[in-house]
């Protein structure tokens, strides 16, 4: 799976998808690398996506390694009211109902995980929705397979 690739899925998806007159104020983008952009500009709400780890799954199998990843990604919410059309749990419910059942590229359908209050930092909410699917890793083989190096070979007859 491509991380990056995946963000940008959601992003794409959830700004296809928020289209209303009334979410025309969401900005959305990929985690930012500074701190200081987190919070929104005057009068916009804010989601930012983000990959937010993985576990692997037991792998049974004893020839090449093929391991299911349990992944998740988070959405931060971002605004100053939580009620209401224009507020957090509104948008909440849109963003789930872009999200669940949608399949990322390299990845199985997205599901719901959790939701929680971060904070109220600066007079903004903050809401986190975690997002998980199931993606897969691989081993890869070396370029030249190895082979144990004959040392005798007897023919009987």
């Amino acid at each position: 799976m491509d991380i990056q690739q995946t963000e940008d899925d959601i992003i794409e998806r959830l700004t296809a998808k928020l289209t209303d007159n009334i979410d025309s104020d969401v900005e959305i983008i990929p985690l930012p690398d500074a701190d200081t952009e987190l919070l929104p500009k005057f009068g916009k709400r804010r989601l930012i996506v983000a990959y937010n780890g993985d576990e692997a799954m037991p792998d049974s199998n004893i020839s090449a390694v093929q391991q299911d990843l349990d992944t998740t990604f988070a959405i931060g919410f971002f605004g100053k009211v939580t009620r209401g059309e224009k507020g957090i749990y509104a948008l909440k419910r849109k963003v789930e109902n872009a999200l669940i059942g949608f399949a990322p590229t390299g990845c199985q359908k997205l599901t719901y995980n959790s939701f929680k209050f971060i904070e109220n930092r600066d007079k903004v909410f903050n809401y986190l929705l975690l997002i998980k699917t199931i993606s897969v890793l691989i081993e890869m083989p070396d370029d030249e397979p190895t082979y144990p190096a004959f040392k005798e070979l007897k023919i009987s007859q």
